[in-house]
């Protein structure tokens, strides 16, 4: 058998080439290799890290988790019905007499001749008035301290020390709804967070020697709990938090 002459190689080599030209889009059967651009693949991972996040804050929580109105609830029974009431008379009865006179006082010397007694009980009655619906509105951070001071008020010694100016301020954030708090230690911060776990609020430690100092009660609550545990504020002001383990 003689070999193929050039020209018949050349001709060989172009009708296999061209035959697989034409049936190459027969074989791909209208496949088309999408692939998902950038943007789309940032949003799925920040979804994804989100879900995740939110998992990992549930199942820390576990049976924990809480709504305002239990948290203030709770803070309520732990307070007790004596409590508030003594926080009410206290915070606001002699300063309501004081400012009484004083109203009444300033009515009269305003232009005596023309004030008689009802009108100058009308006036000082209305201030009073307005004067007991902002006190009673301020009542609620004196509540913490009256029962804190109080000669009978003890806690046990594995239960976490937390001073009253730091249950004060977990008050305030129970009742702008951010429920929990944790130690951040890779960020040397308390962190407040809310029922989807974000940190809304923080206070980064800075050290302090003055224990009148709210950085330093701040930082020796801090001390009790374990780093990276999520706490109720609740649990905490009522004294339910047990200290970590010692190492």
């Amino acid at each position: 058998m003689t070999g193929l002459t050039q020209e018949e190689q050349k001709r060989n080599s172009s009708f296999t080439l061209e035959s697989v030209l034409e049936e190459e889009p027969e074989a791909n059967n209208g496949y088309v290799n999408d692939a998902l651009p950038f943007d789309k693949c940032l949003k799925a991972d920040t979804q994804a890290d989100e879900e995740e996040k939110k998992r990992r804050l549930y199942n820390q929580l576990g049976t924990i988790k809480a709504t305002r109105e239990q948290s203030e609830k709770e803070i309520k029974e732990w307070l007790g019905t004596g409590t508030i009431i003594k926080t009410i008379f206290k915070t606001i009865y002699s300063p309501v007499i004081a400012f009484a006179i004083s109203v009444g006082t300033t009515i009269w010397l305003w232009n005596p001749l023309q004030n008689d007694l009802n009108n100058i009980l009308s006036g000082t009655s209305l201030a009073i008035g307005i004067f007991v619906v902002v006190a009673i509105a301020n009542t609620r951070y004196n509540f913490i301290p009256t029962k804190m001071n109080e000669t009978d008020y003890m806690i046990k010694e594995d239960v976490v020390d937390c001073p009253i100016a730091v249950k004060n301020k977990f008050l305030y954030y129970v009742n702008i709804n951010e429920l929990y708090g944790k130690v951040n230690a890779e960020k040397n911060r308390f962190e407040w967070l809310n029922n989807d776990g974000e940190c809304c609020h923080y206070w980064t430690f800075e050290k302090s020697k003055d224990k009148n100092d709210f950085e330093y009660q701040i930082k020796y609550l801090a001390d009790q709990l374990e780093a990276g545990k999520v706490y109720r504020l609740a649990d905490i002001i009522t004294d339910k938090v047990k200290k970590k383990e010692r190492k």
